[in-house]
């Protein structure tokens, strides 16, 4: 797996992958995202074509490892699942950024 940034992975995905995967976080698709362990983020992914668990391995700016339940045998690729757990983890960490700024001001 090559090395992605967490801030700018999508730069790295099919545009197809990225404009579905905006989609499913646009329509709230992404639910129930929760760290299990230190960097290591669960999400549920909500589709037409059913419901698929993904799971994020990062460092705090690095994306170091990911699986989704949509993966069939010998999968590299980045689903738009996964690409769309990646989004909303962003976004989540960045609005606990700004609020820990916020509290220390």
């Amino acid at each position: 797996m090559q090395k992605l940034s967490l801030k700018d992975f999508e730069h790295s995905i099919s545009p197809s992958t990225w404009e579905t995967a905006d989609n499913l976080v646009q329509a709230g698709s992404v639910k129930n995202l929760r760290e299990i362990e230190k960097h290591f983020w669960v999400a549920l992914v909500e589709t037409d074509e059913g419901d698929y668990e993904s799971e994020v391995m990062i460092t705090p700016h690095k994306i170091k490892a990911y699986a989704c339940e949509c993966f069939g045998e010998g999968r590299r690729l980045m689903c738009a699942h996964i690409a769309a757990t990646l989004i909303r983890l962003r976004q989540f960490l960045a609005q606990r950024e700004e609020a820990k700024q916020l509290k220390a001001e």
